[in-house]
């Protein structure tokens, strides 16, 4: 992920829509994995004690 960032910070000589849209395909995918981990941490979780 970090690398994908480092790509589109050097890429100086895109367009700014280019960029634009290459950070927010990024941002979603960080969203998307966020999103799965906070589901799998959900399912795998024990059961609440009472």
């Amino acid at each position: 992920m970090v690398a994908s960032l480092n790509q589109i910070v050097s890429a100086q000589e895109r367009k700014p829509d280019e960029l634009e849209a290459a950070y927010r395909k990024l941002v979603d995918r960080v969203v998307e994995q966020s999103e799965e981990l906070a589901a799998l941490r959900i399912e795998d979780a024990p059961p609440p004690h009472y």
